[in-house]
């Protein structure tokens, strides 16, 4: 049996609803709690998170979501390794749909999965049936609770430029990631199944009210075409945009992306 292990990262006090998302124990299934302390104190830490023998907590001081994803995914010991968060609800059955997948797909290295509102509902349109990441729709996108990896030493990490709590670009690490795993030529494929339940929205809808949120837009696009067809798609986008955003200010908060990932590139 493949196991299955959930990777779920927090911050500061909110390692008190990390409790919340374990089910009782099952077989081939066990926690991993990446906690950035932020400042707090070992007693904040829920007993039943030192007392199960099927979770684990490490910590880590750097700054940031990715960086705390990439310290659960270091520290990952489970053949599946499931990103989630302290907000995240899970059921045996989701555990089930994402073993059947990986064994419908033994050569699959990512398999991107379907998420559930707090009411039971899918989180957004997904398309009904599977598709390789070749083949995927356009606008087709990943959140990071969708997302489902095999361990493996060529898995890449989150790049920390980007995600919540970076000092300049609220998301787009998902994108970065998926994008790195493929271009490594790890196997990524869509399964339409629900794996997790959760309240949570993606930044990236906050477009309109977000600078860092276009400034990673502007970031994504320069990292995958190059700071020429980013200029080129920023201004495209921006031109298309209705007339109650402001399209200008739009524009240069992506162009300040793309000189951010110009400046800063590894």
């Amino acid at each position: 049996m493949l196991t299955l292990e959930v990777l779920i990262c927090t911050i500061g006090r909110r390692i008190g609803q990390a409790a919340d998302v374990l089910l009782p124990p099952l077989e081939g299934v066990s926690y991993l709690v990446s906690w950035q302390p932020n400042g707090e104190v070992d007693g904040v830490i829920p007993p039943i998170l030192r007392q199960r023998t099927d979770v684990r907590l490490v910590r880590t001081d750097r700054r940031g979501l990715s960086a705390n994803r990439n310290n659960a995914l270091t520290a990952a010991q489970g053949d599946l390794l499931l990103i989630s968060d302290d907000d995240t609800r899970y059921r045996p059955e989701y555990f089930e749909n994402i073993r059947q997948a990986f064994e419908m797909y033994p050569e699959a290295d990512i398999i991107h999965f379907q998420a559930l509102n707090e009411n039971g509902k899918l989180m957004r349109r997904y398309s009904s049936a599977p598709f390789t990441y070749e083949q995927q729709p356009r606008r087709t996108f990943f959140s990071s609770w969708e997302i489902v990896c095999r361990r493996s030493e060529r898995l890449p990490l989150f790049d920390e430029r980007f995600g919540l709590g970076s000092p300049r670009l609220a998301c787009g690490e998902e994108e970065i990631f998926i994008h790195e795993a493929a271009r490594r030529g790890l196997a990524i494929r869509y399964e339409p199944a629900p794996i997790v339940q959760t309240n949570s929205h993606t930044t990236g809808t906050l477009f309109a009210t977000s600078a860092a949120v276009r400034r990673s837009k502007g970031a994504v696009l320069c990292w995958l075409y190059g700071p020429f067809g980013a200029t080129l798609r920023c201004l495209k986008f921006a031109l298309k945009l209705p007339h109650g955003q402001a399209r200008i200010k739009s524009f240069i908060d992506m162009w300040q992306g793309i000189r951010y990932i110009m400046k800063s590139r590894k």
